[in-house]
């Protein structure tokens, strides 16, 4: 036995087969474990020495002292090629172990989900073979949460309710082990929700016990019995009181449990609770004890079938279009409106200074256009413009409720329109003057649409041609009809085709994000009688039914195929319906349906004046204290989901502003009061021209600054605004304000005479810009970077690390290293965020890290404020940046290219160069420009086109699919694409799939999407983004490759961190985004 063994821990397969031969030894023989042959090649692993002793008649069934054959071990090891060896040899897989165990069983201990549905294919296999414990495979799979062998098991036949020995069905496991996912599937898959244990516990027992609420929510709605005790006399609610699961109680009550319910002691659950310290589940429960008020309690949480009542209706414009007027007007009756028409027009200043000042205290400025250069420019406006958002809520005639934003136009509030902009469950008008220019016309209403588009939060489904699931509903408003004397017609209405042509350049610029209403409003905004304005109410009574109609039913579950007894949680709802009271509401990506109006939701619009009331000089709670204030004032069986509910519901209709924020959401009851009263004066030209030049604040001095209210709360509220930070300065608190900060920037920040970065010191930069056709996006985001900054180095708390800001700019050291980020503007290269770091010879690899977070913390701002927005990465020569030269851009297509064959060592050609007498070539290196000139850098990047298709982000995505979806006449669309790709016999399935009903109607879905997911499902890593473009060049669409190359990354880091688990385990790299991979800190 030795030598056979000897020769087998050798891995001399040549002499252990010339051994096997010589037929001198028991190939059956054990060891003092009782382990034989095959049992030590299946622990090595060794296929070959495996197949060897099998031809040789070694029992392959052989157990050893344990019991446990060689299969078992393969299973126990998850090695399915010596499984599939030994079944091939005859192995009985039902053969158990001492302790009862089959290969089943080690499967599902060691959680092989692949390796479980091989042994359940194999026949003759009893799933529900048992151990010594009564535990079936499944059972095993519960007890260690591995949901996967769970389906498997259950696919293959497995019995849901077997009980073990102690009468504990699966179901129960998984609800001991608090194993959420797999309670759900069970219950899902028709597991009985009553069952007893030996303890007479049911589900519904654990459920309680441990404050499983999700799970408590689905045995409710399935029908579980509520009031069922155990062999203890202990009913749910004693265990969820015993255990302070004050959710879990809510929960049962709403399902109708008995509250006066004595335990085996009669001791009922309220006094259970109390001697355990739950006090606020006794005070919950004792005021449960009025039936008729709990009653209501709970019926207030069913939705009826009426919507909601109001929708936002938010206006968008330059200042001095007429939005606030127009406003009025909506408030406005028959006797009014004669009123508003007797009086004199009001003069509209137009702007006092021209141009920027050269010094930045004078850059409190509103966005205007010249005439003569048709193009947006920054001027200094008159007074009259709106302070914030003015909001109000008014009841229109033909219309019925609405809640009217007027953002204003002066830009140095747009830093804070994101908060109240993107929803799709409101309706918007742009509103433009007539009084301009056509050019400027559409400037206006373009730059306003590219503004709300950036701030929309892409959804994952693509429509056809690259649209949106829910557009957002748009209307155009044109004012001052009366100003250019336009016609008008039998009707009295003003008439252009100048505006008609607009709105349809409008709609083919922004198809896939908008629905904007084909005819334009062209009205006067005093006159509230006219036609054309009944018009627009009846347009926007058809919106508002869009927008509180628009319900996908998301809010019920169907279980139609369980097999159940039927149930009814509530006599309202179906048997087949799980009440949406008691589920959790879950709202899909992209979902934006609104929920029904609920008893619930009156309650809390009654209760919310009064609360605005007694909070009248800080209308701001956070989400634990307003979770309170509803459950004490309204519904105290309101569970945290029906909170959040009522929130989007009041969000919808102004009533109030949810401020997402880390740790808890913070709820401004008031959305007027923090518009206009906060952020009207604090952002106000009037307010910034008396803010501290440096922007910083202690809490005294913002206080004496901003008396209306506590400066402590209000510092902390302007933080979740992210409009400051706050940082310690020499022991002190302070608040930094980066959007007051009009600090000139000082001479020397960038020293070229500093001998540290000289000749050969590394240098790399980048610029940022937004894409093709958009303007003055990036100067309302740069404070927000600014903020981010600091955060940063508060996080870092590095003492090597330095902060220094000024207007537009900000310097940050971090040892050796220096780094600027600015904010750019001027002819040559438009608005862009320029970003260099620097540092002595030798700190190449540092520094691209360096800007890599840099980076990161800007792309972390724009995902916050403009998620659809999608930044442009240029890349500055690093020959001149060394040379403190103006630097010349390479664009991103420029990069993408000469990037597709994978070299870094490709040279760019830079014209600017070519002027340089000191220059020897006008080249420079890929390496050189996004490398920082380190080969160890390019070691740890992944290059674009052998990114996998996953790594196209979603904007890349819808544009491509804008492209490529439309038929083209030469056939280059997506269906070539397909057939470029080899996936010809998906074109007809791919086309079926996206189709509605009639085939001569519009796709809903993008062609070219579906294709790319199926391209990426069939050849997974084969599928690159250099494959794609490649196949879009063949195809000849030059416009979809210059897309695609404009916006793919132009590389990902590997993750150093698994890399050397990930070669090893599988050969593969694992690859990160360029600014998550970065192993380094801000002092690197």
């Amino acid at each position: 036995m030795c030598a056979l063994l000897s020769f087998i821990e050798d891995g001399h397969l040549s002499d252990l087969k010339e051994f096997l031969s010589q037929n001198i030894v028991d190939i059956n023989c054990t060891n003092k474990r009782g382990d034989g042959a095959l049992h030590i090649v299946v622990r090595l692993g060794d296929h070959e020495a495996l197949k060897l002793l099998q031809d040789h008649g070694a029992d392959v069934n052989l157990a050893n002292s344990l019991g446990d054959t060689p299969a078992i071990l393969a299973a126990r090891h998850g090695d399915k090629e010596s499984l599939c060896i030994l079944i091939d040899a005859g192995a009985d897989l039902s053969l158990a172990n001492k302790e009862g165990e089959t290969c089943l069983h080690t499967a599902c201990n060691l959680g092989d989900a692949a390796l479980l549905s091989f042994i359940c294919s194999q026949p003759n296999i009893n799933i529900d073979q048992q151990d010594l414990d009564g535990n079936s495979a499944l059972h095993i799979a519960c007890i260690h949460g591995h949901l996967d062998c769970s389906k498997s098991l259950i696919a293959s036949g497995a019995t849901l309710d077997l009980p073990n020995s102690v009468c504990a069905t699966p179901l129960h496991l998984a609800l001991s082990a608090k194993h959420s996912h797999v309670t759900m599937y069970l219950l899902h898959a028709g597991a009985d929700c009553d069952v007893q244990d030996w303890d007479g516990d049911a589900p519904i027992h654990f459920a309680a016990r441990q404050g499983l609420l999700a799970a408590m929510q689905t045995l409710c709605a399935f029908g579980s019995n509520v009031d069922v005790a155990n062999k203890q006399g202990l009913t749910p609610l004693h265990l969820a009181a015993l255990h302070g699961h004050i959710e879990v109680i809510r929960c049962l009550c709403l399902a109708g449990c008995n509250t006066e319910v004595r335990n085996g002691d009669g001791i009922k659950a309220e006094i259970t609770a109390l001697k355990h310290g739950h006090n606020a589940i006794a005070d919950l429960l004792n005021r449960l004890k009025n039936s008729v008020l709990r009653e209501q309690f709970t019926n207030q949480l069913v939705p009826t079938s009426q919507p909601i009542s109001r929708v936002n209706f938010k206006f968008l414009g330059h200042s001095g279009v007429g939005k606030t007027t127009l406003i009025e007007s909506f408030q406005s009756g028959y006797f009014s409106n004669l009123f508003k028409r007797g009086k004199a027009n009001l003069p509209v200043a137009n702007s006092l200074l021209k141009g920027i000042a050269s010094s930045p205290n004078n850059t409190h400025i509103e966005m205007d256009i010249t005439p003569r250069s048709n193009s947006l420019t920054f001027d200094t406006f008159s007074y009259q413009y709106t302070r914030g958002i003015a909001v109000k809520q008014v009841s229109v005639s033909g219309v019925g409720d609405l809640a009217l934003w007027d953002f204003s136009g002066q830009d140095t509030y747009f830093l804070v329109h994101h908060h109240f902009l993107g929803c799709t469950r409101s309706i918007y008008a742009v509103v433009i003057n007539l009084q301009d220019t056509p050019a400027v016309q559409f400037q206006q209403a373009s730059f306003w649409l590219s503004f709300l588009q950036a701030r929309i939060r892409p959804s994952q489904s693509i429509g056809y041609c690259g649209r949106i699931s829910n557009p957002l509903q748009i209307v155009v408003i044109a004012t001052h009809p009366d100003a250019v004397r336009l016609p008008r017609d039998a009707n009295g209405d003003y008439f252009t085709s100048g505006i008609e042509d607009l709105v349809l350049q409008l709609q083919q610029q922004f198809q896939t994000t908008f629905r904007i209403h084909s005819d334009p409003f062209v009205l006067d905004a005093r006159a509230p009688g006219t036609n054309v304005m009944r018009c627009l109410r009846q347009q926007l009574a058809e919106m508002k039914q869009n927008v509180i109609h628009h319900d996908k039913s998301h809010h019920h579950i169907p279980v139609d195929n369980i097999n159940h007894k039927e149930y009814s949680l509530l006599p309202s709802f179906p048997v087949s319906v799980v009440p949406a009271i008691q589920l959790p509401i879950i709202f899909p990506t992209g979902y934006e349906g609104i929920p029904k109006c609920t008893g619930f939701l009156e309650g809390t619009l009654c209760w919310l004046p009064n609360a605005v009331h007694q909070y009248e000089h800080f209308p701001v709670m956070d989400w634990d204290t307003f979770l309170h204030a509803v459950r004490s004032n309204v519904n105290p069986l309101a569970g945290e989901e029906h909170v959040k509910e009522l929130c989007a519901q009041l969000q919808t209709m102004g009533e109030v502003h949810i401020l997402h924020w880390q740790p808890q959401d913070v709820v401004v009851l008031s959305p007027q009061w923090l518009c206009e009263d906060i952020i009207g004066k604090l952002l106000s030209i009037e307010f910034i021209t008396l803010a501290r030049v440096t922007g910083c604040y202690t809490v005294e001095d913002f206080q004496a600054a901003f008396t209306e209210c506590d400066a402590s709360k209000l510092l902390v509220l302007l933080e979740q605004l992210q409009l400051c930070t706050h940082c310690e300065n020499d022991g002190e608190l302070e608040y930094e304000f980066p959007c007051y900060n009009m600090v000139e920037a000082i001479d020397g920040l960038w020293d070229s005479q500093d001998i540290r970065y000289g000749d050969c010191a590394s240098y790399i930069g980048l610029r940022l810009k937004t894409p093709p056709g958009t303007t003055h996006l990036l100067h309302s985001v740069f404070p927000r970077i600014q903020v981010q900054l600091r955060l940063a180095t508060k996080r870092y708390a590095d003492p090597e690390c330095d902060l220094y800001q000024w207007f537009r700019g900000s310097k940050l050291c971090a040892g050796i290293l220096e780094s600027m980020v600015t904010l750019e503007n001027d002819v040559a290269c438009g608005e862009c965020i320029e970003i260099k770091v620097r540092g002595p010879e030798g700190t190449g690899m540092a520094c691209f890290y360096f800007i890599e977070e840099l980076l990161g913390i800007v792309q972390v701002v724009m995902s916050e404020i403009c998620p659809s927005l999608h930044l442009e990465r240029y890349a500055l020569s690093q020959r001149q940046l060394r040379n403190h030269a103006t630097p010349y851009c390479f664009s991103p297509t420029e990069l993408a290219t000469a990037l597709l064959d994978c070299d870094l060592n490709v040279c760019l050609h830079n014209p600017w160069l070519e002027a340089c007498e000191s220059s020897s070539t006008a080249d420079e290196t890929l390496l050189s420009l996004i490398a920082c000139d380190t080969p160890e850098v390019a070691d740890v990047m992944v290059l674009w086109p052998t990114l996998p298709l996953r790594e196209l982000s979603m904007g890349c995505r819808r544009a491509l699919s804008a492209l490529m979806d439309p038929s083209d006449p030469l056939g280059k669309d997506w269906c070539l694409l397909a057939v470029q790709l080899g996936l010809t016999d998906s074109v007809a399935h791919l086309d079926a799939a996206v189709h509605p009903s009639h085939p001569t109607q519009i796709p809903t879905l993008s062609q070219t999407s579906a294709l790319l997911e199926r391209w990426a499902a069939t050849e997974d890593n084969e599928a690159t983004l250099g494959k794609l473009a490649r196949a879009l060049i063949s195809l000849g669409r030059e416009d979809a490759v210059d897309m695609l190359l404009r916006l793919v990354p132009l590389y990902q880091l590997i993750d150093t961190e698994d890399e050397e688990k990930e070669c090893t385990e599988s050969g593969t790299k694992t690859v990160t985004s360029p600014t998550n991979g970065a192993r380094t800190n801000l002092s690197r």
